[in-house]
């Protein structure tokens, strides 16, 4: 997907699942939503009350706390 830098996935106990995207700006997000990928996902059966929401990053924490991931 243009423009998705990062995408981590959860998942619960009780078999929710929930994931982490971090995008290269709006406009590459705003295409996804806008989509064909995003149209199928809503219509799919097995995928329950969707949401998403939109976070700004806060580069102080950051410069603090470096977030280092494990290596793919």
């Amino acid at each position: 997907m243009p423009g998705l830098l990062i995408e981590i996935w959860l998942t619960s106990a009780d078999g929710h699942l929930d994931g982490v995207h971090v995008w290269a700006d709006e406009e590459d997000h705003g295409a996804l939503l806008a989509g064909d990928l995003a149209a199928a996902l809503a219509t799919d059966p097995r995928i329950v009350d969707p949401t998403v929401r939109g976070w700004s990053v806060d580069a102080a924490p950051p410069a603090i706390t470096p977030v280092r991931l494990p290596p793919t």
